[in-house]
């Protein structure tokens, strides 16, 4: 049985852009979550290791500990590689692309490290100037008599 709305028409008849849209989003969303429940177990694991990875840049205390981004980095790079002759379709594409992003995240990593050690000497520089100076500033003696 058809539902009416307001106008008297049914839903089906109605042509609303905003009934559409919404389907249709719908039915990509459902569409790509279908297609990710087919992956290989291999692909699930690179890309969620390439999504830990993004999330541990943002904990600055994860981010500059090397023996912990740089072997996932390096695992989840060697694990898309190689299903990327291993697969196909829409699989492939979502593996290829995690490894582009894989690669720009730990440039971005080693950038905000560079960033950071240079803030570092900067502000090392600058502590070394102000004792030099405070070095240099002679302070009169006061010279009180003696007994």
């Amino acid at each position: 049985m058809e539902e009416k709305n307001e106008t008297g028409q049914g839903d089906k008849d109605s042509g609303a852009p905003e009934a559409k849209s919404s389907a249709a989003s719908a039915n990509v969303a459902d569409k790509l979550i279908a297609d990710v429940k087919k992956f290989n177990m291999m692909s699930l694991i690179g890309l969620g290791i390439v999504i830990a990875f993004l999330l541990f840049l943002f904990i600055s205390a994860l981010a500059y500990k090397w023996w912990l981004m740089l072997p996932l980095a390096g695992a989840a790079a060697f694990i898309l590689y190689r299903q990327l002759s291993d697969t196909q379709g829409f699989e492939k594409k979502a593996c290829y692309y995690g490894l582009i992003v894989i690669g720009v995240l730990v440039l971005f990593r080693d950038i905000q490290i560079s960033n950071a050690m240079e803030g570092f000497r900067s502000t090392i520089a600058r502590v070394s100037q102000m004792s030099n100076a405070l070095n240099k500033v002679k302070i009169p003696s006061i010279n009180l008599p003696t007994k």
